[in-house]
């Protein structure tokens, strides 16, 4: 199936969740009567529905449509409607009042940003910041965008997205793959003040040698220091080789040590991030926490995606393909992450990820430690409701 015919088939399928915007859009700017009572009954029902009609639409109608293609495919064509849409900004302003209720979110202040609310998108999703408004319409109270690198990279050869429905979870091996930072500098400064706090998710070319890592990292910040809000280092993927060898000591001492130093430069001290793999041994945990306290590393993301298979019940044609396994299986085991690393640093901010797909789910980690949380595999299983339910989370 050609990339135009998916797209049609896409756009057509979205056309309600489009139609009932518009019409909603339609009432709050004209006075059309009383003949159109009916519009703002359904404004209504678009905004206060526990159940929100858009998550019985994706999962029930778009949701099985869209898992019959290639997953990069589904993924580069939502994206780029998405790019397309989010050129009407009058839409996009009207879209959100009617996805997101203002006075039912509570802002969190951490590192001196505010965060109108605790869910985020996860890098990844949109590696190459190309439908940053898109985002924030849909009610996410922070956006990661990345991992980028200094050049740009093609990343691992297709397929490299591989879906286990089976057990609500996928398996990646992007690498990687990215515009570079000079271009996505640009997107960023095109996209211009942004009305919630920015993280830029930054890594390595692969073909950069691990001893030069340090520096390769340190291009990237000074690049798009002055385009984002907080910075998160990536050396959990597991999908460039040799990547996760930089959760070592030594090598974190090295990277932090330099990149701590170049934020010295600028005029606002900005937050560096560290993502880790939950496949860390104990003895690996317990040096990453001490290195944290040591550097006053500024806050964790936990988890990346993780190379356990265990308890999967996809067929082995899918469970058994190479890369990062991402979703449900990867609640618990984030979570347990989570609450070791908050006893062992109760002062260091921690951004929960893995395996949400609810307002519980989501709870369960703010509970076990974490300040904000990030959506990324439960996006593409719940859709965009589920962004909803958690913008409204009350702790």
């Amino acid at each position: 199936m050609t990339l135009r015919r998916l797209e049609f088939t896409v756009k057509k399928l979205l056309r309600e969740i489009l139609i009932q915007s518009v019409l909603s859009a339609w009432w709050v700017v004209c006075d059309f009567g009383s003949g159109f009572a009916f519009i703002p009954a359904v404004c209504e029902f678009w905004k206060n529905s526990e159940k929100h009609s858009m998550s019985l639409l994706y999962t029930s109608l778009i949701r099985p449509v869209l898992f019959q293609y290639d997953p990069e495919l589904v993924h580069d064509v939502l994206v780029n409607w998405a790019s397309k849409l989010q050129s009407h900004p009058g839409f996009t302003r009207q879209f959100r009042t009617l996805l997101i209720d203002e006075t039912r979110q509570k802002p969190v202040r951490l590192w001196n940003l505010t965060f109108p609310n605790r869910v985020g998108l996860a890098a990844g999703f949109d590696k190459n910041v190309q439908a940053p408004w898109f985002w924030w319409m849909l009610g996410f109270g922070h956006i990661e965008f990345g991992g980028v690198t200094q050049f740009p990279q093609p990343g691992n050869p297709l397929p490299r997205i591989f879906r286990l429905p089976a057990d609500k979870a996928i398996i990646n091996r992007m690498g990687f793959n990215n515009d570079g930072m000079e271009e996505i500098a640009k997107r960023l400064e095109k996209a211009g003040p942004f009305p919630v706090p920015v993280g830029i998710n930054i890594g390595k070319n692969k073909w950069v040698e691990n001893d030069d890592a340090p520096a390769a990292y340190s291009a990237v910040l000074n690049q798009l220091y002055n385009f984002a809000g907080f910075f998160v280092v990536n050396v959990s993927s597991p999908n460039t080789p040799n990547l996760r060898k930089l959760q070592d000591k030594e090598a974190l001492k090295a990277i932090f040590g330099t990149l701590q130093n170049d934020r010295e430069q600028f005029q606002i001290r900005k937050p560096v991030l560290l993502k880790l793999a939950p496949d860390l041994s104990e003895r690996q945990r317990e040096e990453v926490a001490g290195l944290v306290r040591d550097l006053a590393i500024d806050g964790l993301v936990i988890s990346n995606t993780t190379l356990d298979r265990a308890g999967l019940t996809s067929p082995g044609s899918l469970s058994s393909q190479t890369g990062g396994l991402s979703g449900r299986p990867l609640r618990s085991k984030s979570t347990e992450m989570i609450r070791q690393f908050h006893t062992w640093l109760p002062e260091v901010p921690i951004i929960g990820s893995g395996g949400i797909f609810s307002v519980q789910d989501a709870e369960e980690k703010l509970a076990a430690g974490a300040s904000l949380v990030q959506i990324y595999t439960g996006f593409i299983y719940q859709g965009p409701g589920l962004v909803r339910e958690l913008a409204g989370m009350q702790v």
